[in-house]
This record gives structure tokens, sequence and C-alpha cells, in this order.
């Protein structure tokens, strides 16, 4: 027993003494701070500062109380404007919207209140792209999802063909008789019920597949794809509140998702890749970005990382801002006609050296960075970070009642979610009407 306390009494005084080490790094390896005392300390958010860089709002004004998009596009670079004069069509054709992003926005978090107030707003329907397979759509609330027969690839696999990569970050290969069912969740919003068209997005390899979607009251059709080798939509149009795509002997399909949207109005996909930083997108081969542009365009693509860039420790994010300038100019180059918007890094909190609980400081450099990013290559960018309420916020989100974020002080939930989606709804609302005004002026 003597041997036991003794041993128990060396390893807290050693504990003790580690948490007076400064941080300290071994390559790519940073140390975290050690506290054993921190849960019994009173936790204090206001002291615990860190000063987010400001960013600048470019000619107009800004409305009280939101947080708006700052667009940096120069001479005739349109960016923004290219998305606000596409929704003033929205009545006649289609408004698609990607929102590509990691964990953060994952089950539909965010995207699917972004997506019913745009809708509401705009007018649109369906739930958008969804992939074959995810690994959190037993999580999403906004779909109800059958498939069977199809092998799970993405892009932070270890094994993947990236010639096969798709724009969401994975690609589905066919094992036998394979299918798809889609089915919107009404109860969850509205205009989730029903649509009007599905989109299934696939390549055969050359060899030509017959395929047949149905809707719930048995309108079904038969479709025959071509014999190209590269990327192919087969649109299917007929009033749904559920669709399943059908495929006989198709081992030689490499599949990517299926679509339920609307003729006209808002289309939002939700494109989460759990863990990716956003250089995925860089494995997507300029000829598939090109054929997607062609046969599904986009008029805005949301850029949403920064999660899982983020390091303690590290203050220099100039690598990242050249990687992100990258990204974009690889997006772009096969997307000219495409708005970009880079949303920078929400609020992310945790236990500092003081035992307080606050913003961490690597979120302002890297924010800064962020926006650099959207700077250099002319696109805009939004605050996430202050629209949320800055310092602290991450902390207040996970105290509310009922709670908006989880205790990792990382992640949104629902609430959270809900909360970010009406900003960013303000925000665009905003720009659009002064798109308007000044067009309407000249």
């Amino acid at each position: 027993m003597f041997r036991t306390f003794l041993l128990t009494a060396l390893v807290v005084v050693g504990l003790l003494l580690l948490g007076l080490l400064p941080d300290w790094s071994l390559g790519d390896w940073t140390s975290k701070p050690v506290d054993v005392l921190s849960d019994l300390m009173p936790s204090d958010t206001t002291q615990a500062q860190s000063d987010a860089p400001e960013v600048v709002v470019p000619a107009d004004s800004c409305k009280p109380g939101v947080t708006c998009i700052a667009d940096y596009a120069q001479g005739d670079t349109a960016n923004m404007e290219h998305f606000y004069a596409a929704l003033n069509e929205a009545k006649s054709r289609p408004v698609r919207i990607a929102f590509i992003g990691d964990s953060f926005i994952e089950s539909d978090i965010l995207t699917d209140v972004l997506r019913d107030l745009l809708q509401g707003h705009y007018g649109g329907e369906g739930v958008g792209f969804v992939t074959m397979d995810h690994v959190a759509v037993a999580g999403r609330k906004t779909i109800r999802q059958q498939r069977a027969g199809w092998e799970m690839h993405s892009a932070i696999d270890k094994q993947y063909n990236a010639a096969w990569t798709g724009l969401s970050g994975y690609y589905f290969v066919a094992q036998g008789a394979t299918s798809v069912q889609l089915e919107g969740n009404g109860e969850y919003s509205r205009y989730l019920g029903h649509a009007e068209v599905s989109h299934f997005l696939l390549k055969t390899q050359g060899i030509p597949l017959s395929l047949t979607a149905s809707t719930e009251t048995g309108q079904s059709q038969q479709f025959s794809t071509k014999a190209e080798a590269g990327l192919q939509c087969v649109t299917f149009q007929a009033p749904m509140k559920r669709v399943r795509w059908s495929l006989g002997g198709a081992n030689s399909v490499v599949a990517y998702g299926v679509t339920m949207e609307g003729r006209t109005g808002i289309v939002l996909d939700n494109l989460s890749l759990r863990g990716s930083s956003g250089l995925p997108l860089l494995v997507v081969s300029q000829e598939h970005l090109l054929s997607l542009n062609a046969l599904r365009p986009y008029d805005l693509v949301v850029l949403q990382f920064g999660l899982n860039v983020m390091l303690r420790g590290k203050s220099d994010y100039s690598a990242y801002t050249a990687q992100l300038e990258k990204i974009i100019s690889h997006l772009r180059a096969a997307m000219p006609e495409t708005a970009f918007l880079v949303m920078g890094i929400s609020d992310r909190d945790g236990k500092l050296r003081t035992g307080e609980l606050g913003t961490l400081p690597e979120i302002a450099p890297l924010i800064e960075a962020q926006a650099n990013a959207a700077v250099g290559r002319s696109v805009a960018f939004w605050n996430t970070f202050e629209a949320m309420g800055g310092n602290g916020a991450m902390v207040e989100y996970a105290k509310a009642n009922p709670p908006m974020a989880a205790k990792d002080y990382t992640h949104i939930n629902e609430e959270g979610g809900k909360r970010i989606a009406h900003h960013l709804f303000d925000a665009i609302l905003w720009g659009h009407e002064l798109y308007n005004l000044k067009h309407n002026n000249q």
C-alpha cells in the first residue's frame, strides 16, 4: 500500500510540474498544456481574448446588425455579382449553390436551414445533390435514403483513384446490381417533400448502360447512357416525393450521387467531407470539373474549411493562404462564370494555459490567412467568427439553452447551424439588395 501511495504521489507531483512547462514543438507535433486542476477552477471567457483581424467590407456600407460579405472582386471580375444576377433569374431557372466543407456542415447542419430560407425567399424545392452514401447519412434529417451495391471511396482514403474523385470528394463503384432511393423529408422542411427533377451523375467507363428511374406513384422511365468515358448526367423529370434509380449488372460504373430539385429556384448541395482541409479539391481533375460545369453548373461555390487546418501553437498560416488560392484557381479555371465565397473558420474555444475557456489564439491568424486568399484571388469572404459574436462565442453557444454547440467547443449542432444560417442568409439578402440598387441606378 505504501508503494502504491508513493507512486500515485509522484505521478500527481509530476503532472503539476508539467503544468509549469512552456509550450514546445518537435517537428510538426506541438505539445498541449497540462493542468490537472483546471476542472476545479472557475472558467471565465471574458478574459481570454484573441483579437480577430478586421475584414474590411469594400465599397458599400454594411447594414447594421448584418455581418456583410466582403467581395474583393477587381476590374472586370464580377464574382458575387454573378450570383446576385442569377438570383434575379430564380423564377425562370435553377440557381445552384455548392456548399463545400468539412464536418462543420456534416449531416446538412447549417445548410439545411440556409436552403430552407433561400427557397422560401427565392423559390425552389428539393434537397439537391446527395452522394450514394456518406459516413453521416444516418444522422441527416433532411433526407431518407436507401442504397445497395455501392462501394464507397473518398479523397482522404489511403487507397482511392484520383481520376474518379468528384467535387464532393467521394465516388462510388458499383458491385453488381445496384440501386439508390432518395426521399426528401417534408416533415423537416416544407420545400423538401416534393421535387420535379432528379439527376444521376456517373461514369460508365465507355460502356453503354441501362438504368431505370421511378417515383413513389409508379411512374418510371428507362434510360441508356452514351458509350463515353467521361462524366454523364441522366435526367428524370416527373413530380416526385421519392425517386429510385436502379442499375443491373453495372460493375463498370463509377457513380457520384443523385439529386432531387425543382425546375426553378434555389438548389443547394451539401458537399461535406469529414477531415478535409480543402486540399482534396485539387485532386478533382479539370476534365471532371469542366464536364460538371457543362452538365450542371453552379452559380455560387462556398468554401467552408479551417477546422482541420488549425494547429495549436501555430501562428503563421501563409502557406495555407497559398494553398487556398490554388484551390480557388483550380475550381475557377473550369467555372469562370461562378461566384466564389470563402467562409472563414468559426470560433473555436478551449482551455487556455490560464485555465480559462476562450477563443484559441490560433483562430485570428487563420481568419486572416483565409481573408488574404480571398483578396489574392479577387473573390468574396464572410467572417463566420464575427457573425457568431467574436471572442468566446463558441462557449456561449455551448452554454445556451438549448445548446447550440458541442462541449468540444468546436462543432455546432442543429441549433447553432440555424443561428449561423440566418446570419449568412441576411448577408446574402443585403448583398443582393445592394446589387439591385447599384444596377437600377445605372
